[in-house]
């Protein structure tokens, strides 16, 4: 499965959607047939309703939703010597700029998250159903 191909002309397939939602990191990237996701959880989630009740607020001010260019992902995994730290518009790796773009609006690339409750931690892939669906090819999922 290939994503993000170089020769594509939709500028969207070139990028990585990143999602924090609900104590949650997502990384997502499409070629609009399928869909690779890993879901990361930097720590537990409350278990009970009292606890994601008291961690909403929080929540709520860490939600971010935008795109990051494949290529500037790609490179600066291979140029960091530690973690790099993805924020819209730049990667760092410490005080360190990594890159610096621009990006297409998050709200035009394809919806192809599952609801959060859905994701499992880690990766995963979905195959993304447009247009008329052949329900012999629904077995094989």
């Amino acid at each position: 499965m290939k994503f993000g191909a170089l020769k594509c002309d939709d500028p969207l397939l070139h990028h990585v959607l990143v999602e924090r939602a609900e104590g949650r990191v997502i990384l997502a990237v499409t070629n609009l047939a399928s869909a690779l996701i890993h879901l990361h959880l930097p720590a537990p989630l409350p278990l009970t309703e009292f606890q994601r009740k008291a961690m909403s607020l929080q929540w709520a001010k860490d939600a971010a939703r935008f795109l990051v260019p494949l290529a500037d992902l790609h490179a600066a995994a291979k140029k960091a010597r530690g973690l790099v730290s993805i924020a819209p518009g730049d990667l760092h790796c410490g005080p360190m700029p990594l890159a610096s773009f621009t990006t297409p609006d998050v709200n035009d690339f394809p919806r192809i998250l599952p609801p959060l409750d859905e994701l499992p931690v880690g990766f995963t892939t979905r195959r993304i159903h447009t247009g008329r669906v052949d329900p012999t090819e629904l077995d094989d999922e």
